[in-house]
Order: C-alpha cells, then structure tokens, then sequence
C-alpha cells in the first residue's frame, strides 16, 4: 500500500539505475523502449489536459479509490476513505525524477520542463499560493504535526526546514483543499510533514540542480 500511496513510479526509477549500470545489456534497450511509451503514452497525454501542467495519477488501482478529474489535476479527498488522501505530494516529485531521467536516457532535452513544474507547484505555483516545503519561500505551513498545539508533544517545537506536506488535494466540487488549522485533527491529510515526500523533493531537487548546472 505504501508503495502504491507514496512511489506511483517507483519502478521507473529501478529501471533508470538498471540502465546506468548496464547499459549494453539487453533488458536496457527494453527499458529506452518503455520510458519511451511512458513518456509519450501517458505523461504527455495527461499533462496537456492539465492547467497546471500535471500528470493525473497513472495507477489502476487507485483510480479505483481516488478522485482524479479535478480543476487543478490533483485528487479529490474521497469519500470516508482518509488514507487515500496522502501523499499527493509524493507523486509530483516521483514524476519529477522520472522525468528527469527520462531526458537521460532517451537523449531528449523535452521532459526536464514537465520536472519543473511539478516542482514548481510543490514550491508555489498552486491556487493557494504556498509553498509546501517548510522554510522554502516566504510563505508555507507552520504545522508539524496534528498535535502542533499540544505543549511538550513531540512536533510541538515547530517547523523542520525541507520538511514536505502531504499536499494539496481537492474536494468533491475539484475545489482545492488545503486544511491550514493547527487544531484541526485531520488537517494531517494535507497538512502534515511526512517522510515520503520530504525524501522525492531532495531527490528531485538534485536532479534539478544537475540539470541547472549541466545547462550552463
């Protein structure tokens, strides 16, 4: 389950680091061939429907749970199903470094761009405004935990530079959603820290950087 919430492309990237180690073994030209319909069959597809430059989920079985047909191309909070609405942030940056690597190993220049924005809209470029990366920008969540507010509670020291919300979501009207109350009990959903997208965003940050640095 954790794989399916928080690492939709999980096995592109195993198929990049199998590419880099062995480039002349046959499974590698199979692996150029599938990044290759990937890229083309299904990022491009669902970006070009998206204002926001964002791939919808491609995962069979969670389009069976999560909503994914809203304004901003993110998920709507289903329907008393509360774990479904993690990790939105993780599958942003997961396709961010899938991108970047997609450049790489198909010798194209086109995909970088797709990377970028999905960063973008984690760091700001989002109907809120915000960034969701904890002291990144001028304005982002101060939440730590759902127990920000109870003294002496671990998370009650404040906010954790780098640190990565789960991400915007949006509601059954594709209204965004983004619960900023520090004593809200499920702000969590949205609002919390969590491992998972905190460790994609300094992923996809250095193959931003390597791509900034290799451009110049």
């Amino acid at each position: 389950a954790s794989g399916r919430n928080f690492d939709p492309y999980f096995d592109y990237v195993c198929f990049y680091e199998f590419y880099k180690q062995f480039p002349a073994d046959p499974y590698s030209q199979k692996i150029k061939e599938l990044y290759q319909s990937f890229m083309e069959n299904e990022v491009t597809k669902r970006i070009s429907q998206s204002p926001y430059n964002q791939a919808q989920l491609i995962d069979s079985d969670l389009i069976k749970y999560i909503a994914v047909n809203t304004s901003q191309r993110n998920f709507a909070k289903p329907e008393g199903s509360a774990q479904y609405s993690q990790g939105k942030n993780c599958y942003w940056l997961n396709l961010a470094t899938v991108c970047f690597y997609a450049d790489e190993v198909l010798g194209t220049k086109k995909y970088s761009e797709i990377a970028i924005n999905q960063i973008d809209w984690v760091v700001g470029k989002n109907p809120f405004g915000l960034s969701q990366v904890a002291d990144v920008g001028y304005r982002f969540p101060r939440m730590f935990t759902m127990w920000y507010w109870l003294k002496d509670h671990p998370g009650s020291e404040g906010v954790i530079p780098g640190g990565v919300i789960n991400g915007i979501g949006g509601d059954k009207d594709d209204f965004p959603y983004l619960d900023l109350r520090n004593n809200n009990w499920m702000a969590w959903e949205t609002n919390e820290y969590w491992n998972p997208p905190t460790a994609w965003f300094a992923m996809a940050s250095f193959q931003y950087y390597k791509w900034a640095t290799a451009a110049k």
